[in-house]
């Protein structure tokens, strides 16, 4: 019974870790005008094993 518990344990931090891998955060606050990062404007213009996500000085 408790290697039960143990697999349904391991099994939800594997669910979480895999979803957090497509969280953007939240944007808070303002950004200096004469900093600016755009790696990216669209999720198309990002490399294929990551996520772009709109930060606080451009997207990123």
């Amino acid at each position: 019974m408790e290697l039960k518990a143990q697999v349904m344990i391991l099994l939800v931090v594997c669910i979480a870790v895999a979803a957090s891998e497509n969280y953007c955060p939240e944007v808070k606050g303002e950004c200096s005008l004469s900093y600016r990062i755009n790696d990216c404007c669209s999720q198309n213009d990002c490399p294929s094993y990551a996520m772009c996500c709109k930060g606080r000085c451009g997207y990123v």
